[in-house]
């Protein structure tokens, strides 16, 4: 099966440190007029969390970005499924929406990858459109975080799980399976196959 996965906030325990970083940004620029509610809008939006604008997030990601992915963690079990899936035969698409914020940022993501030891056959950076990704890569399965993403692909026709966060905890849709670990999506990729 030709599976499509998500890398932040999915396989890359992303948002804290995103979150961290950003708030210490602004609290250095004495930017301090924060909404720290985080819903299903605005949490990729650390602009809106933050009242950031566009220019100011722009100096943010200049300074931080690099930094932050460079450091994150891979979510708990991630390695150990992806392992496991590969060794299943399973093809697994990395779709992340990274792009060269700097020059360095692709390769950053793909040393992060290497040194964690993390399994996948493809790596497909500047996917903005996953749904449209997936049907051009002929993707038979999907898992992201994102509500968002999950309703298109999902739309599209393939098999979709949405990996469970706080601030996806009230989506709901027939068509999206919730996973609660990786352990959980392994095991519906097992029951997928029986």
């Amino acid at each position: 099966m030709l599976i499509g996965i998500d890398l932040d906030d999915t396989i890359a325990a992303t948002f804290e440190p995103y979150f961290v970083y950003a708030h210490k940004w602004c609290l250095e620029k004495e930017i301090i007029n924060f909404n720290t509610t985080i819903t299903i809008k605005n949490h990729h939006n650390v602009e809106d969390m933050l009242n950031m604008t566009d220019k100011q997030k722009n100096k943010f990601e200049l300074a931080y970005h690099n930094q932050i992915i460079a450091n994150v963690y891979p979510k708990t079990l991630a390695k150990t499924v992806l392992s496991m899936l590969a060794n299943d035969n399973h093809q697994i698409f990395i779709l992340t929406a990274r792009s060269n914020i700097t020059k360095q940022t692709q390769l950053i993501t793909k040393k992060w990858l290497k040194y964690y030891k993390l399994t996948y056959h493809k790596l497909i950076f500047d996917c903005n459109n996953k749904a449209q990704a997936c049907k051009a890569y002929n993707i038979q399965c999907f898992l992201d975080n994102d509500p968002k993403n999950c309703l298109a692909v999902s739309n599209s026709g393939i098999t979709t799980y949405i990996f469970h966060t706080y601030w996806n905890q009230n989506f709901t849709n027939k068509k999206v399976k919730r996973v609660y670990s990786w352990w959980d999506f392994y095991q519906q990729i097992q029951k997928a196959q029986i």
